[in-house]
């Protein structure tokens, strides 16, 4: 979740590109989609990704899918958007309520506001993360579906000036239906449940490493197991109790940045070591849950962090320490 001033250089650099795809539902007010969607696949072949576009011409979006292992390709067309979120509402809950913690986590300048709605938004509904996308890149999750109803949303349509800033009831907020049936596979799965999570056992790609979010005696902590490589999935948990998080990860593209050049950045005294412009990784999931991530990725330097607000004092958790420098082969 984004909420700190400094995150404004979000909104900076990025080349606009991505055609829309077909083959998915469409927000009113997008533009004509181009190019090919999911394919249509024989009864129990393996289902290829679900498209998810957003920008300022509109949210290109599934209106449907099958249960089990489903993977999302997500681009962003546009600077002001690209945090998108997969969430399902908890019984007896409603999208309006659900909207509104949004915003006042998102706006409020008071912590305990702050604090107050993230723990309500726990209450209100389940976060699976997502994916954080700029423009030019391609990004996809993969996350394990039951029977039922989800949402889809941009995140930075709450975050005002930082995203489309749309009035109230206009976001980017849209349902997924899960249906009922055999239970799918993610195309090219392989490999059953390591005990790091890596891999997946009804079709979840398997990962090179796992990034999981987890409580210390110091604080908040990235502990990353494995070996991240580029462009092959990672798999993201969060284990850190009552507290949704998530792991943003963006390029360093110097060797000498260290973790004390992160901490003053978030401390405020150094400007972003790293390309703050060009995000990669999830938003939120709720406390134990996890999602797969394939990112464009490089070999070279990387930095997770985290920007949502500790239901201890609103501070973002990487203020508190939770940031780690990673090395992708």
């Amino acid at each position: 979740m984004q909420k700190w001033n400094r995150r404004r250089a979000l909104t900076a650099g990025g080349a606009l590109g991505a055609a829309l795809l077909t083959g998915v539902g469409t927000a009113r007010g997008a533009g004509t989609a181009h190019g090919a969607g999911p394919s249509t696949t024989r009864p129990g072949a393996r289902p290829g990704p679900l498209e998810i576009v957003t920008g300022e011409d509109g949210f290109t979006f599934p209106s449907s899918a099958p249960r089990g292992t489903t993977t999302f390709r997500s681009v962003s067309t546009s600077a002001t958007c690209g945090f998108i979120g997969l969430a399902r509402l908890r019984g007896g809950h409603g999208e309006e309520a659900f909207s509104g913690l949004l915003r006042t986590i998102f706006t409020s300048q008071v912590p305990q506001e702050t604090i107050r709605a993230t723990r309500e938004l726990m209450a209100t509904a389940e976060l699976f993360g997502g994916a954080a996308v700029h423009p030019g890149v391609v990004s996809y999750f993969t996350s394990e579906l039951e029977p039922g109803r989800y949402l889809l949303l941009e995140y930075r349509d709450f975050q005002s000036d930082l995203g489309r800033n749309p009035a109230p009831g206009q976001e980017y907020v849209r349902t997924l239906t899960v249906r009922d049936g055999p239970r799918a596979r993610a195309d090219g799965a392989v490999g059953a449940d390591s005990a790091d999570g890596s891999g997946g056992t009804a079709g979840r790609p398997r990962c090179s490493a796992t990034l999981r979010a987890v409580h210390t005696s110091e604080g908040p902590r990235f502990v990353l197991r494995g070996t991240a490589r580029a462009g092959r999935p990672l798999r993201y948990v969060n284990s850190v109790p009552e507290q949704p998080d998530e792991a943003i990860i963006y390029r360093v593209d110097d060797d000498a940045v260290t973790e004390k050049d992160v901490q003053a950045f978030f401390d405020g005294t150094a400007p972003p070591p790293f390309a703050i412009a060009s995000p990669l990784g999830t938003p939120p999931l709720s406390p134990g849950e996890g999602v797969t991530l394939t990112m464009p990725t490089e070999p070279g330097r990387y930095v997770a962090v985290s920007w949502v607000g500790s239901v201890k004092d609103a501070q973002p958790m990487a203020r508190h320490g939770q940031h780690l420098l990673f090395r992708v082969r």
